[in-house]
């Protein structure tokens, strides 16, 4: 892997842990996977996409998990 390679997907990383959709974007694109970020990032975290717009570290109740679990409608 390449300096510029490992840099470009650890800021990556930082967006998604941030729940920062511009910054996902903008090293999404940098990495050569255009409008699909979105799904990058859910492959990079084995997550659905509204976890990852909320940030996949911050913490939720048990309801909105149940909901989001269940919600046929969540955009991954």
């Amino acid at each position: 892997m390449t300096e510029q390679f490992r840099h470009q997907y650890s800021r990556m990383w930082l967006a998604i842990l941030n729940g920062d959709v511009e910054e996902m974007k903008r090293w999404g694109k940098a990495l050569g996977v255009g409008d699909l970020f979105p799904l990058l990032a859910c492959i990079m975290t084995a997550k659905p996409w509204n976890a990852i717009q909320r940030g996949i570290g911050k913490k939720i109740d048990d309801q909105t998990r149940k909901k989001e679990v269940f919600n046929e409608n969540i955009i991954y």
